[in-house]
């Protein structure tokens, strides 16, 4: 297996992280009105990177085999 192929395979789409994250962004755009402008854009990158770490390869790395991973989860 390839790296690539562990990266893209190695996601876990977990329900609590899903539906946490869409909740957010909908909680978030209700309180802007659903204007887009910097704010947003920054507050939706940030919840894309939240994602990311919870959802990646970073994850089970970081809880089952690495110490390196679970304190960059800690970091973003």
């Amino acid at each position: 297996m390839t790296t690539r192929q562990l990266f893209m395979t190695a996601w876990e789409f977990e329900p609590s992280v899903v539906i946490g994250t869409i909740g957010l962004l909908e909680a978030y755009l209700v309180a802007v009105r659903g204007r887009f402008n910097r704010c947003t854009v920054l507050f939706m990158t940030g919840l894309g990177i939240m994602f990311f770490a919870l959802c990646s390869l970073l994850d089970p790395l970081g809880d089952d085999y690495l110490f390196t991973p679970n304190m960059a989860q800690h970091v973003i």
